[in-house]
């Protein structure tokens, strides 16, 4: 769901490749050809990308989103800050995602009392999850897949205390 545009990072310039070898005119001409079709590759998977977190954005809504990009930032309290205005908004799916960042944000501070209180809260919102063992699950895969997120980005996989 994160990607490098969440970072501020470039996508294109990640997925760079080596250069061009060969002596003869063939050999340049069909690199600079396989060099064009990475480029484009690279351009199109930015693009998907993009579209991806602007889907991401639309189905989670803007205060959600920056909750999101904070808390992999491990910048819990500005998660927290979003997480709360998004789970004032009417739209139901955006304030789910509100209290979802505000049980990983809890979660991720090492306060998973905090955040096990509020799956109740989970449970009568969230459709996908129908007891305290689901809601469990979810925030512990949550957590791994941002862990990972932040590992792909170079980021400290467990926030410092």
């Amino acid at each position: 769901m994160v990607t490098a545009l969440v970072f501020g990072g470039n996508v294109a310039d990640a997925g760079a490749r080596g250069a061009v070898a060969g002596a003869s005119s063939g050999a340049v001409v069909g690199g600079m050809s396989g060099a064009q079709r990475d480029k484009q590759k690279e351009q199109k998977q930015a693009a998907d990308q993009d579209a991806d977190l602007t889907k991401l954005r639309q189905e989670i809504g803007d205060d959600a989103f920056d909750g999101v990009v904070a808390l992999a930032k491990c910048k819990h309290a500005v998660a927290i800050a979003n997480a709360d205005v998004a789970m004032q908004s009417s739209n139901p799916d955006y304030a789910l995602a509100g209290l979802w960042i505000g049980v990983l944000s809890s979660a991720d501070q090492r306060n998973e009392t905090a955040a096990r209180a509020r799956f109740p809260e989970i449970i009568a919102r969230d459709k996908q999850i129908g007891s305290e063992a689901e809601a469990e699950q979810a925030m512990r895969e949550a957590l791994n897949q941002l862990m990972d997120i932040r590992e792909a980005y170079d980021l400290p996989k467990v926030c410092p205390s």
